[in-house]
């Protein structure tokens, strides 16, 4: 028998991302304007875990029989990792899926208020061509697309937005994770030149450096007036992570896929994680981080576009960010979660840091940009 001569580049695989036809079904022609082509660095179609068990059952000699193997596909859950550049189409229905939440306005604001709560949504909820929130289609377009596999009914459990002033011009790089327990489907999609992006991969990258309004305070409960140490950090990198772990909720249909999801359960996280240059303003990161007075806390401007008008005390609700922006956020009161100085060549303040409730106004405020 001749073997099959046809090669593949892993290269040659791509990624669609779109909103569900109803929640669990994947998406067919009447949303398909709304699938797009993620910019993903590289990957092969999902790797699939049916339930197994191979074990010996009584009364089966020293060998365990093929006829007692236990194998299902059923209440399964499928997880994928992505990971690529940050661009302006795309990022938008990524924070609206993780963070189970739409988008308003022009710029794609995200406004998570304090005692966030989730949306609830079942199996066969309504969705439509540009609701992103609830469940998503992915589909892996393979070299031959009748091997091309479709996912739906997907949530977004952890986004992280990476820039580094040391690799890439300090371009802004994505890791997404993905899960569902809906039956995987196999096969040719219609995925047309009129599903592609609307705008050239790479066309709308963001970078760190573009990002020139910046304020890092930490605000001292303990000291007279509530003092803030206001500082202009060097930026040597960035990582924001949000992570909404989810649960699958009862079963339906023959497959026993879910009834009903759970998002951001426990909790829906959000932390800080960064590099600044060392320095006697960063240098005061330490303190805070030791945090004698046992109430100290950080907050963060990060933006393309000026900030105007925030006021200093740390009970107010900041000012919006701009319209007409790419990407941007604040963050109103986060807790260092750990803090060192590094011996590199040039020394630097590396931390992280958990986005916590403030108690009112809101948790999070960050816009991604450009309309998907």
């Amino acid at each position: 028998m001749a073997i099959n001569t046809s090669i593949y580049s892993g290269k040659e695989f791509s990624v669609y991302i779109g909103s569900d036809e109803s929640v669990g079904t994947k998406d067919n022609s009447s949303n398909g304007a709304a699938m797009y082509r993620l910019d993903v660095e590289g990957m092969t179609l999902p790797s699939f875990a049916p339930n197994q068990e191979f074990e010996m059952r009584s009364g089966s000699g020293r060998v365990a029989e093929f006829g007692q193997v236990f194998s299902s596909t059923k209440r399964v859950t499928t997880e994928v990792s992505l990971s690529g550049r940050v661009e302006l189409q795309s990022l938008p229905i990524l924070y609206e899926n993780v963070f189970s939440q739409a988008a308003t306005g022009s710029d794609n604001n995200f406004k998570i208020a304090t005692g966030y709560t989730p949306g609830v949504y079942e199996h066969g909820d309504s969705t439509g061509a540009t609701v992103f929130n609830k469940t998503l289609t992915l589909f892996f377009l393979a070299p031959t697309a009748a091997d091309s596999i479709t996912l739906p009914g997907c949530v977004c459990t952890s986004l992280a937005l990476t820039g580094d002033m040391t690799s890439n011009s300090g371009r802004y790089d994505y890791t997404a994770t993905f899960q569902t327990m809906y039956q995987p489907v196999k096969g040719t999609d219609s995925v047309s030149g009129a599903n592609e992006l609307t705008t050239t991969l790479g066309a709308t990258n963001m970078y760190l450096s573009d990002q020139t309004t910046k304020d890092f305070d930490i605000i001292d409960y303990n000291a007279a007036a509530n003092a803030v140490d206001s500082i202009n950090p060097v930026i040597n990198n960035l990582t924001l992570t949000v992570e909404s772990p989810t649960q699958f909720l009862g079963a339906q249909g023959t497959s026993a896929e879910p009834e009903g999801f759970a998002r951001a359960v426990p909790e829906l996280s959000i932390t800080l994680g960064a590099s600044f240059k060392y320095d006697t303003g960063t240098d005061k990161m330490t303190e805070a981080f030791r945090d004698t007075g046992e109430d100290s806390f950080i907050r963060m401007i990060l933006n393309n576009k000026a900030v105007t008008s925030v006021l200093e005390s740390p009970d107010v609700n900041l000012i919006p960010l701009s319209s007409a922006q790419t990407f941007g956020f604040i963050i109103p009161k986060a807790k260092l979660t750990s803090c060192e100085i590094s011996s590199d060549d040039v020394a630097s303040v590396n931390f992280e840091a958990k986005v916590l409730d403030p108690g009112s106004n809101f948790v999070l405020h960050l816009a991604t940009g450009a309309t998907a």
